[in-house]
């Protein structure tokens, strides 16, 4: 529980390409074992919900 809680601390504080990156290749890497991948996804799911959204409005356009 405690290297969980560490990892999405770890993962709260990247950049958002970094996290992505991140993101994208620890599930890609995690997809022949169906139990770590479940959790990879729920870890995932959870930092998402904690996130801000990295949409930015500049003169009512999305940017």
């Amino acid at each position: 529980m405690k290297e969980t809680m560490e990892m999405m601390q770890v993962l709260r504080g990247m950049g958002a390409d970094t996290y992505a990156g991140c993101k994208y290749m620890v599930l890609a890497e995690s997809r022949d074992c169906p139990d770590l991948n479940a959790f990879y996804k729920l870890l995932f799911g959870l930092v998402d919900r904690e996130r801000p959204l990295l949409i930015e409005m500049r003169g009512g356009n999305v940017v």
